[in-house]
């Protein structure tokens, strides 16, 4: 994916909702920059290798060249989502973007548990989030309460949270015994507010 960054586009809402999505779906991200200081760049695309918009042609030209040697070793496939759980992380992430929450996908834990995320780092979590399409039955609610007792005693102060976008009033009560927070998917603004507080006092 190339973005196209002025001093204009990168304060729009939409190319940085196209930017999260991206980020999401795990996508190269390619930022040209033009009449705009790098100093200036939200922090996710100094991240990234940025092009200078004087210097895109030779930037492609070389991009090519690479293409041709390796094309034939290149997948061209694109991967599919499957299962409402993938699918919906991948809203959640592009939420995490799109508000400026900085977050670890997939984090590596201690533990045979893997969290979706990890705020704001995988080193120095405070919170772990994990979101799930389908939370309206007892076995999967139990499969999650089980998890998480797993890795608490490794990382006592780290907040467990939940996310879903189906809920019922009893699996609610049930992920509540062991999740600091759960969420529904219309409260992912209540969310997204509680990871902003705790990212702002950080700074």
């Amino acid at each position: 994916m190339v973005v196209i960054l002025t001093r204009n586009s990168v304060r729009n809402e939409w190319v940085n909702v196209e930017m999260g999505a991206a980020f999401g779906l795990h996508k190269l991200i390619t930022p040209v920059v033009s009449d705009l200081d790098s100093r200036k760049l939200p922090s996710i695309v100094r991240a990234l290798q940025v092009v200078r918009y004087d210097r895109v042609g030779a930037y492609f030209k070389e991009l090519g060249k690479r293409v041709e040697r390796t094309s034939s070793h290149i997948d061209l496939s694109v991967p599919e989502l499957r299962g409402t759980d993938s699918t919906y992380e991948v809203r959640v992430a592009n939420e995490f973007n799109f508000r400026r929450i900085v977050f670890d996908r997939h984090p590596k834990v201690q533990g045979p548990f893997r969290p979706d995320f990890a705020i704001p780092s995988s080193r120095k979590p405070r919170f772990f989030v994990e979101a799930r399409g389908n939370l309206t039955k007892e076995s999967s609610v139990g499969w999650l309460n089980y998890n998480i007792r797993s890795i608490r005693s490794s990382y006592p102060r780290v907040k467990m949270i939940v996310i879903s976008r189906r809920l019922t009033a009893n699996t609610r009560r049930l992920l509540s015994k062991y999740w600091n927070y759960v969420f529904a998917d219309s409260e992912i603004d209540d969310l997204t507010e509680l990871l902003r507080s705790s990212q702002e006092l950080q700074e």
